[in-house]
């Protein structure tokens, strides 16, 4: 369901409509969406370059009520440890993933 605007917006480089997007999801919309969504855009965030984006995605996707695991945690693991640049905020997102309650599991260091 969410799928199809999703999709069109990562492989069309339209990255400015996913914060609309996703306002329209916490403020419209009233179900859960799943996490999948969330890992997902981490990962195409990580793809283009877009560290910054892909940690506030993460540390933001409580506000659409999806409860972050330690799915989206490995999937903006990778995302961090492209660059010397995102190596030096693995702690501070680390920190914030205890925030929204994500613990780390032996999955993440795979």
């Amino acid at each position: 369901m969410l799928n199809k605007p999703l999709k069109p917006m990562t492989l069309f480089s339209q990255f400015h409509y996913i914060p609309s997007f996703l306002d329209h999801l916490e403020k419209v919309e009233n179900f859960e969406p799943p996490e999948s969504i969330f890992a997902y855009l981490i990962e195409v965030y990580g793809v283009t370059d877009k560290t910054q984006g892909a940690i506030e995605l993460f540390c933001t996707t409580p506000k659409c009520r999806c409860v972050p695991s330690v799915y989206s945690l490995n999937a903006l693991m990778p995302v961090l440890c492209r660059s010397s640049k995102g190596l030096k905020l693995v702690p501070e997102s680390l920190l914030n993933s205890q925030a929204v309650n994500t613990r780390m599991e032996e999955s993440t260091f795979q």
